[in-house]
């Protein structure tokens, strides 16, 4: 994170750079410092993994705009909240790739099912490190191969939790 007087020189160096975005330059709920730093020159501003209800995204999208891309974060939104912040980005032409969270198989499958509701305009962010904790606690449908994730053909998110696996994360308290 680069502070609000650094910004600008970060934007427009990544710009220089050529690089797809600049991922939440400043302190995530920073608004108006969002809104001032879009009116400088340089690579696209995306944010959103912070924001957990569309109560708090309704700013974000309104003139002046704070943001280029729309990155919600899907195990913080959910499907349901997550779909009406997808209504308000594309209400607002923000293109949307959601942010792949920390998290194990279920929450980067439900990542990666929200990602097919979004438009093609960007990448989905992956993780390649963090996909292989992906099976620590269970198997998944997923497939990624030549640049790709294959959907699942399964019911619900294409993930089987194994309820022994995951009893070695798990801590009794007295």
């Amino acid at each position: 994170m680069v502070s609000t007087e650094n910004g600008p020189e970060a934007r427009r160096r990544y710009g220089e750079l050529n690089c797809t975005w600049l991922e939440c330059p400043l302190e995530p709920e920073d608004l108006q410092g969002h809104r001032e730093l879009l009116t400088h020159p340089g690579a696209p501003i995306a944010l959103g993994e912070h924001f957990r209800t569309h109560f708090q995204t309704e700013a974000w999208f309104e003139s002046p705009r704070s943001l280029d891309i729309f990155q919600p974060d899907i195990g913080r939104t959910g499907f349901s909240d997550g779909l009406r912040q997808l209504q308000q980005a594309n209400a607002a032409g923000v293109p949307t790739t959601p942010h792949m969270g920390n998290g194990l198989g279920p929450f980067q499958a439900a990542t990666l099912h929200f990602s097919t509701a979004c438009g093609h305009e960007h990448l989905q962010e992956y993780q390649a490190g963090l996909a292989d904790r992906a099976t620590l606690v269970g198997s998944t449908a997923w497939t990624y191969a030549d640049g790709k994730f294959v959907v699942p053909n399964t019911p619900g998110l294409g993930v089987e939790v194994d309820e022994q696996a995951l009893g070695r994360y798990v801590v009794n308290k007295p």
